[in-house]
């Protein structure tokens, strides 16, 4: 994002958390001395000068705390949980603040607890949903073009061209093309970008496409051209007008929740065994077992009744497939054979069975399908092991017949982006579908050529 639209965007998000924190204040108050809570245990009759100070003092002093915990930092903004844990912790800090500071302002030296309590609840929800507006704010304003970021690649690799492709899908980013030390100028890219110069013409690309950022893939470029780079940041910021960003050495690894460690004295990335970590593992992990125990109390016991009716009649029910799930752990999948039970279940609960695997913590609402040991295509892409699988997959049923690169990219393009809200919005869109989709327990799609040899919406092991 350009700066002056930074600089925008960061002014209104102050400007709203201390209209947040200003409310907060006012709601808090109203409700703890100007409703019925006066009669509970506390001050009953607060010195409102004082309380008005204290606000006024906290309401202008926050900005600046919330700045210093990282609540405006681009990085921070837009994406993730991150904003809203940095939320929380910024409101205890103030809470501690504001305990120690009515000690000095007003007439009394503690102010009532449950004003406290209150204004700490009425403030985080407001400050969140500020927060949320702005990020909707955001993406249309992005979608109409009103805020627009040029990238301009260095390093023409495979993992260059996937991060091109990943970028062009989001609103308001723009790949204006590369720059290469080994293509020669204006080769094409799989139709979709060119080479715009070599790594010593940066500056004069840049300024050209009006470049905003340089992303440097570094296993792209040579040594030299690595150093030159990183020299190139060094220079002052009025002889260049782009940013240079550096992509993970290995894009893959960077799905796998990678933190600054320390070994020694030396500073390191930490890699976890998932990419999903933290809150957001925490999170997700909340919403599978919320959604699998709900499905299992409103279908598992008629489905169970008319399994057992089946089972007695001598039919198989359950089909058994071992599948490979997180970090490469295989476990039996579990699925209803519908094969023997054709009409006996309406169609998408042969994967009732698979929330058992959620409980359990092999599976998840939402993810990748589940691999066979016997895929290949899984070594390209080992991101998708960071991954429990999912019941419901994350592909769109409108890509259910095209190839099986454009299947697989869906999925590690979900584990690179993971956010709760895209687990959100795929569990609503499977509810609103009736969890209609494809059979997670497949092969790797065939391909359009093999389309004759499909039936229904599901393909067959």
């Amino acid at each position: 994002m350009p700066s002056r639209s930074r600089l925008l965007g960061s002014s209104l998000l102050i400007l709203t958390d201390i209209v947040a924190l200003s409310a907060s204040f006012l709601i808090a108050f109203y409700l703890r001395f100007e409703s019925g809570l006066q009669s509970l245990r506390g001050l009953s009759n607060p010195d409102i000068s004082g309380y008005f100070e204290l606000g006024a003092i906290i309401t202008l002093l926050a900005p600046f705390l919330f700045a210093a915990s990282g609540m405006y930092k681009p990085t921070n903004l837009h994406f993730g949980l991150t904003e809203y844990v940095l939320t929380l912790r910024s409101m205890a800090l103030l809470v501690l603040i504001l305990i120690f500071t009515s000690f000095i302002v007003g007439g009394e030296p503690i102010v009532s607890r449950t004003w406290i309590a209150i204004w700490v609840v009425v403030g985080v929800l407001l400050i969140i949903l500020a927060r949320f507006m702005a990020r909707r704010v955001t993406t249309l304003l992005r979608r109409r073009g009103a805020i627009h970021e040029s990238v301009l690649i260095v390093g023409a690799d495979a993992q260059g061209v996937a991060i091109a492709q990943q970028l062009n899908s989001v609103p308001g980013v723009k790949v204006v093309g590369f720059i290469d030390e080994f293509l020669p100028v204006g080769t094409r890219i799989r139709n979709q970008f060119t080479i715009l110069g070599s790594t010593r013409q940066t500056d004069t690309v840049a300024e050209e496409t009006h470049a905003d950022t340089v992303l440097m893939i570094p296993t792209a470029i040579s040594w030299e051209s690595r150093q030159l780079f990183m020299l190139s940041s060094l220079r002052p910021k009025e002889s260049r007008k782009w940013q240079l960003h550096i992509a993970p050495g290995i894009y893959e690894m960077a799905s796998l929740g990678a933190e600054l460690g320390r070994v020694g004295n030396i500073p390191v990335l930490r890699l976890h065994g998932s990419s999903i970590v933290g809150l957001d593992a925490l999170m997700k992990r909340l919403i599978d077992i919320s959604v699998s125990l709900g499905i299992l109390a409103i279908f598992g016991v008629p489905i169970l009744l008319v399994a057992s009716y089946m089972s007695l009649r001598g039919r198989r029910i359950l089909n058994r497939t071992t599948v490979t799930g997180l970090n490469g752990n295989t476990f039996q999948l579990l699925s209803m054979n519908m094969s023997s039970s054709a009409g006996a279940f309406p169609d998408g609960l042969e994967r009732l069975p698979m929330l058992v695997h959620v409980l359990t913590g092999d599976m998840s609402m939402i993810g990748p399908r589940p691999r066979l040991i016997s895929d290949a295509s899984q070594g390209d892409h080992p991101e998708l092991l960071a991954v429990r699988p999912g019941v419901v997959s994350v592909v769109p049923r409108s890509v259910i017949l095209s190839a099986t690169d454009e299947w697989t990219r869906i999925e590690a393009t979900y584990t690179r982006n993971y956010s709760i809200w895209s687990d959100i919005t795929l569990l609503l869109r499977a509810f609103l579908m009736g969890l209609r989709y494809i059979s997670p327990i497949s092969k790797s799609p065939k391909r359009p050529a093999e389309k004759s040899k499909i039936s229904d919406d599901r393909i067959e092991i």
